[in-house]
């Protein structure tokens, strides 16, 4: 996978070389993501009697949309669905690329079953604003505790709790 402005470009013994592709999708590890698909694609295709070209990966990648993922709702507005650490991570490095020097807020709820420290590690380079909340879910994290591993990891962090997001 190489950069070539806002798209990129993907080679290898399946697909040649496919310059100039695009996707809807936000940072480097959608460019990544999309490359390891269409080289699953590429390798399928004969299995499944459904040999897949490069215009067919073009077309693709370049109608491919996830809401949820660094999807930008208004102005200035993002809503992302990170989950564990690398995804925080490359969330964090979206947003220093999309919003170079702008001051970030998240409103942040955490379910019980997901890395709770390793998300918060992984925001924290970007933002030290933080709301934290809770779905009215089992799973999530109370507020509070969110809150708590934030200050845990720098106390310096300014966070908020709000008791919930639901209604």
């Amino acid at each position: 996978v190489r950069t070539q402005g806002q798209g990129f470009g993907i080679s290898g013994r399946l697909l040649g070389d496919l310059p100039g592709l695009s996707i809807r999708l936000r940072g480097f590890h959608q460019a990544l993501n999309a490359a390891c698909a269409a080289a699953v694609c590429a390798a399928a295709g004969p299995a499944l009697r459904k040999p897949v070209g490069g215009a067919a990966i073009r077309r693709g990648l370049a109608r491919t949309r996830w809401p949820g993922r660094f999807e930008e709702i208004g102005r200035g507005f993002v809503l992302d669905g990170c989950h564990n650490a690398d995804s925080a991570r490359a969330l964090a490095r979206t947003l220093r690329e999309r919003f170079p020097g702008e001051e970030i807020t998240f409103v942040i709820g955490i379910s019980r079953d997901k890395d709770l420290r390793g998300i918060c590690r992984g925001l924290l380079p970007v933002s030290k604003q933080v709301i934290a909340t809770a779905a009215a879910n089992p799973r999530a994290f109370p507020p509070e505790r969110i809150r708590e591993c934030f200050r845990e990891l720098d106390p310096e962090a300014g966070v908020m709790t709000c008791g919930g997001i639901d209604g």
